[in-house]
């Protein structure tokens, strides 16, 4: 219709009409609307289209986030502990100055495309990278560089990435102000945790039945007793498990690197981490003889198999 009654679509064209011929040509309200938008004015309201409650979550909560991705060439895993340590302390102190807490952190690391060479033309740049991103939820919420970092190296060993690749880390935490906070703690259901306990449980709780050998740490209670506290339990004494030993006199070319990687696989099936134990082997098999992976292969299936009662898959 613009196009039809004025013969143009060009606003140069249209901003050198008056207001009033505008109007006799297109209406009273198309035209002053025109030559008010051809000329960059507009004195319409704006209105949010989020919800009050959507308006509000946005403004108490917040995503903080720290990097490095340049000059990151590891050595060892303690060189990204480092890393790790110093992205946790610079997000803490971005919270701490906002007022904020953590709900949950994402490690987010940047490492080499199998198809990118080894050295960059670069030196020291990131050059051509994939990127794996995983999440940890915090409970409670926390502003406490201790808890955000163990969180961190747990992150980064559930990659499974080679510290050789690695060309970059980035860490992003969903901050939350402490005032939303605490309205969440108010809301909270009051009350102890005798009653809490009282009010779902009504019936009377029968001894948990051991079937091994070597019996979790359970509670039992006492048929007899007909009171629903804590204080017919007894604890259950557990034998801790044998420390994985292993052979240090395996050939191979770097038996420092080795050893260390033994440390880590006894220190995981001391704490039941066995997804970090099959990683780490898997990392062993693609750098050791096969020979001498096959037998640390053995020793540790035969340790799960006495103490676990489980076998990895590889």
């Amino acid at each position: 219709k613009i196009e039809a009654s004025l013969g143009t679509t060009k606003c140069r064209d249209v901003q050198s009409l008056t207001e009033m011929f505008l109007e006799n040509q297109l209406g009273s309200a198309l035209g002053k609307r025109l030559y008010k938008v051809c000329r960059g004015q507009c004195d319409r309201e704006l209105v949010s289209t989020l919800s009050d409650e959507t308006s509000r979550k946005s403004e108490s909560c917040k995503t903080l986030s720290c990097c490095m991705n340049y000059g990151i060439r590891p050595k060892s895993l303690e060189d990204i502990h480092q890393i790790l340590k110093k992205l946790a302390r610079n997000v803490c102190e971005k919270m701490t100055t906002c007022s904020y807490i953590a709900s949950n952190c994402q490690l987010v690391v940047k490492y080499r495309h199998p198809d990118a060479p080894v050295e960059t033309f670069k030196q020291g740049a990131h050059g051509w990278c994939k990127e794996a991103a995983v999440v940890q939820k915090l409970s409670p919420r926390v502003n406490d560089q201790k808890v955000i970092y163990v969180s961190l190296k747990a992150l980064f060993e559930k990659t499974g990435l080679p510290l050789e690749d690695v060309r970059g880390l980035t860490v992003k935490v969903k901050a939350h102000s402490t005032a939303s906070a605490r309205k969440e703690v108010k809301a909270a259901p009051s009350g102890t945790l005798t009653q809490i306990y009282k009010r779902k449980r009504t019936e009377p709780i029968d001894p948990i039945p051991v079937i091994s050998d070597s019996p979790p740490l359970v509670l039992e209670k006492s048929p007899n007793s007909k009171r629903n506290n804590f204080f017919d339990f007894q604890p259950i004494h557990i034998p801790s498990p044998p420390v994985f030993e292993f052979d240090t006199t395996i050939p191979c070319e770097d038996p420092v690197w080795v050893r260390a990687q033994l440390a880590r696989v006894s220190e995981c099936l001391m704490e039941n981490k066995y997804l970090t134990v099959k990683n780490v082997l898997l990392r062993m098999k693609d750098t050791m003889p096969s020979d001498s992976f096959a037998t640390i292969r053995e020793s540790v299936f035969q340790w799960m198999q006495d103490n676990a009662g489980c076998v990895l898959r590889l």
